[in-house]
């Protein structure tokens, strides 16, 4: 009988996180899209990866039912969190289930040489998604980038005052580091987010369901 996920003869503790994981726009994403457990499910996926050479085995519907009880969440969430990795290319099918980066968070000798050779045969279904390519979508900042409506809204919602006045520095920032993001939305929202819980100057939050007319003609200008 096959060795399920965690079944794995040996079992380490610890395993490599980016420093960067907080302020990582994708990162961001993630958790904006589906909470903390996207985040949870994305860190048990590393966390299976160390334990197997940088690959998640096993049947789709055996992982999708493990870690929906491990995280306490649906499978469907799981699957749609799942497929958000592998769209992203965090995760790849090629045609078992890996880590794309395990190296960058295993720069071992052995990992690199595991890397070079075949997959182990593990018994596994077609994966859940179609194989997406290796691409690199990284952009540098659109010459004409502004502070959406979209953007607005979302100010709005999680009451962040007069986001235009943050984008000259943003924008200077990130030319000056020849910065490169997939979504420079995400980039100016996670901008936004550090502001107002780091900046002593940035303006100080209203009563909660409250925010004042003034704020209020900022945020909406222009909609």
């Amino acid at each position: 009988m096959g060795k399920g996920v965690w079944e794995m003869p040996k079992i380490r503790r610890w395993f490599n996180v980016s420093h960067d994981i907080n302020s990582d726009p994708e990162v961001w994403e993630l958790t904006d899209k589906f909470g903390d457990r996207g985040l949870r499910a994305w860190l048990e996926c590393l966390s299976i990866a160390d334990r197997n050479d940088g690959y998640i085995p096993g049947q789709s519907d055996t992982l999708l039912r493990a870690l929906s009880i491990k995280l306490n969440t649906s499978q469907t969430r799981l699957r749609l969190i799942l497929d958000w990795l592998l769209m992203r290319t965090w995760l790849v099918s090629d045609p078992l289930l890996r880590v794309r980066n395990y190296i960058t968070y295993k720069p071992s000798r052995e990992a690199k040489r595991e890397q070079t050779v075949s997959p182990p045969r593990l018994t596994s279904e077609p994966p859940l998604t179609k194989h997406l390519k290796k691409r690199n979508n990284k952009i540098p900042m659109p010459e004409n980038f502004s502070v959406s409506d979209e953007i607005r809204e979302w100010c709005i919602q999680h009451r962040i005052s007069d986001p235009e006045s943050h984008l000259e520095a943003f924008k200077d920032y990130h030319i000056s580091k020849g910065s490169r993001f997939i979504d420079w939305k995400a980039a100016l929202r996670t901008w936004l987010r550090n502001s107002q819980r780091f900046n002593s100057n940035a303006p100080t939050k209203q009563k909660e369901g409250e925010l004042s007319d003034r704020t209020m003609r900022i945020l909406r200008r222009g909609l």
